[in-house]
């Protein structure tokens, strides 16, 4: 019989100060390990290290194991949605539970490709679509188990602090409990580490009325400006004392 896993300590854990450092870290060698390429999958290694390295992310797979769903779906829900969460969970223990190593990364890739036909072959394909994919995924499956409020990762925002003072007696408890409905519904461990907000606005030059929407998101495209974009970038900075 194996040795039970050791829980890594608060420095060795994905974003702690020690991780791959100088520190207890780099001693154990905790979160050193390797992707290998299987054929075509080198997109999928640098979205999965990134994933694999999100400190409550991988947080969450190691402390609240009993609240993922189990390996075996209901009838009606998607078996491959359901192998993907324990593959990633497989992933996260071994590059955060078993030293430095080798992972091996064989039953996400067979998750992926199975969630993903088009992602079969050699062909060439987009990290980014494979990290909003594989969230998107996730978030679909633990849905269901973590929102109905029996474990929390509260990550709060400036913005929502702020927006609770001054509120007080039954105004603030009502916002509070639905506040509290909406995360259940909706909330997940991808929604409460990745969600973000774009709010886009348009404004009419005849009559200056504006309209806004509002659009939650997982992943944002930054674009990388070319020669002369970088140049107006520039002068604009020079001008702006930037």
């Amino acid at each position: 019989m194996s040795a039970p896993r050791q829980q890594p300590s608060e420095e060795e854990l994905p974003g702690g100060d020690e991780a791959g450092g100088e520190g207890n870290g780099a001693v154990s060698g905790r979160g050193l390990s390797g992707l290998p390429n299987l054929g075509n999958t080198c997109y999928l290694n640098a979205a999965t290290q990134a994933l694999l390295h999100t400190r409550p992310f991988a947080t969450y797979f190691m402390d609240c194991e009993s609240y993922l769903p189990a390996k075996e779906a209901a009838p009606g829900k998607s078996q491959a949605n359901r192998r993907l969460v324990h593959s990633v969970s497989d992933l996260v223990h071994q590059v955060w539970l078993d030293g430095p190593r080798q992972a091996s990364p064989h039953n996400f890739v067979r998750d992926v490709l199975d969630l993903n036909p088009d992602y079969r072959g050699y062909g060439q394909q987009d990290s980014q679509e494979f990290l909003r994919r594989t969230l998107d995924f996730l978030h679909e499956e633990l849905q269901q188990e973590y929102g109905r409020g029996s474990v929390h990762l509260d990550i709060g925002s400036d913005e929502d602090a702020a927006q609770g003072e001054g509120k007080e007696g039954a105004e603030a408890e009502e916002e509070k409990r639905k506040k509290k409905h909406t995360h259940d519904e909706r909330s997940s461990i991808v929604w409460d580490v990745f969600r973000g907000r774009v709010l886009s606005e348009v404004k009419c030059r005849n009559c200056n009325q504006s309209s806004s929407i509002e659009e939650v998101l997982l992943d944002q495209s930054v674009s990388i400006p070319g020669k002369k974009q970088r140049q107006k970038l520039a002068a604009a900075s020079r001008r702006g004392g930037g």
